[in-house]
């Protein structure tokens, strides 16, 4: 796709939330420019209208490789986000350490992490007085080399999950995480950051076992040896599922029926594995993904474990329009739950003013990159 011409890459799972239809009305302001769109297609009705609405200056690629996307940040003249709210938001990491210039709505979470690196703009009228700017330069923007390298630093996993050690009191670790089948090309920010602190606390502590529901990440970062996966029923319903999801199939009903089956039977799972290996039975948990939390908090609760659950949002599932007693009746249980957690772990301070607005134990909130996590346990 990429020819002569400059081109803005936005990156994201097409979704409301991610609002990757305002593109459709930028790019119509700026035909000059041309706009590349990548992410799963999460919601069908979303990229039917992106579809039958863009104007010829935009190209929407649906989920690509990881290489792929590397190949096309690297060749790009910007990178755009568009979304309505983040808790960190990891894709402008991923242009500013390429030197690419990035512009996004100015969000909490945005401003928190990136300061002055990024462009701000309010509105749509921003944005391409913002790309109209930039494509009078040449798109030549002065990053600051050291301060990226600062922000590596500051948001990297090596302090984090010596911290996590700390505050659990323990060399001894397990790890209940989210993952992807090995074929999938879906790449999502939250699961790159759960296995890179994987991979940090495999060489921080003397032991780490990983408990999972898929492989790809646990293989990309070279720790399938350490990863115990879930039952191949579970791992048939997960995939089943994501093919519901992503194939646009009209079995609603039989998707419904997954969702309620793993609502329940997943965390099971989780317990099963760990009660079932005598030599962890007494280890803490640092866990990630619903699932994987409500599994330990009950084992919380069955064998006095300390657990530590690192969430990446504040809304634990999103599909109420579909789903709105089951789903309400969900995160009132999952809410309910983190208050026997012993740690709360977020991603950013925005993230955890999020979180502190129906969770009464502030004391037991702290940042993964944040001098919080680091100070003494209280």
């Amino acid at each position: 796709m990429v020819g002569t011409r400059p081109y803005i890459l936005w990156i994201g799972v097409i979704a409301s939330n991610k609002n990757p239809l305002q593109i459709v009305d930028i790019a119509a302001h700026v035909p000059q420019v041309d706009f590349v769109l990548v992410g799963a297609p999460f919601d069908k009705d979303t990229v039917r209208q992106l579809e039958t609405t863009k104007p010829p200056n935009v190209t929407y690629l649906g989920s690509v490789s990881e290489s792929r996307k590397n190949q096309l940040i690297r060749r790009c003249s910007a990178g755009i986000s568009t979304s309505r709210w983040e808790t960190f938001g990891w894709v402008p990491l991923e242009f500013l350490t390429r030197k690419k210039p990035v512009l996004g709505p100015p969000l909490a979470s945005f401003k928190e992490v990136y300061g002055d690196l990024m462009i701000y703009a309010l509105d749509t009228e921003g944005f391409v007085s913002q790309i109209k700017r930039l494509y009078a330069t040449g798109f030549r923007v002065e990053i600051k080399k050291d301060e990226v390298h600062q922000l590596q630093i500051k948001y990297g996993f090596k302090e984090a999950a010596s911290a996590i050690t700390r505050r659990l009191g323990s060399e001894f670790v397990v790890m209940f995480t989210q993952d992807a089948p090995l074929h999938s090309k879906y790449t999502a920010g939250y699961l790159r950051v759960n296995w890179r602190l994987c991979k940090e606390l495999s060489k921080t502590v003397k032991d780490l076992v990983i408990f999972s529901d898929w492989s790809r990440f646990a293989t990309e970062a070279h720790l399938l040896t350490r990863t115990t996966q879930l039952p191949k029923i579970v791992r048939a319903l997960k995939a089943r599922d994501e093919d519901l999801i992503l194939g646009w199939n009209k079995g609603e009903l039989h998707r419904k029926l997954i969702k309620v089956v793993l609502l329940a039977f997943e965390p099971i799972c989780y317990v099963g594995l760990f009660l079932a290996d005598k030599k962890i039975r007494s280890r803490p948990i640092v866990a990630v993904g619903p699932p994987q939390i409500l599994a330990a908090i009950t084992l919380k609760m069955l064998r006095q474990v300390r657990v530590a659950c690192l969430l990446h949002d504040v809304l634990f599932f999103t599909d109420n329009s579909k789903y709105p007693l089951l789903f309400k009746a969900y995160n009132l249980l999952f809410s309910r739950a983190l208050r026997h957690a012993d740690y709360l772990i977020t991603v950013s301070r925005a993230h955890s003013d999020q979180l502190l607005r129906f969770y009464p134990y502030p004391q037991k909130v702290v940042t993964l990159f944040g001098d919080q996590l680091n100070s003494r346990p209280s």
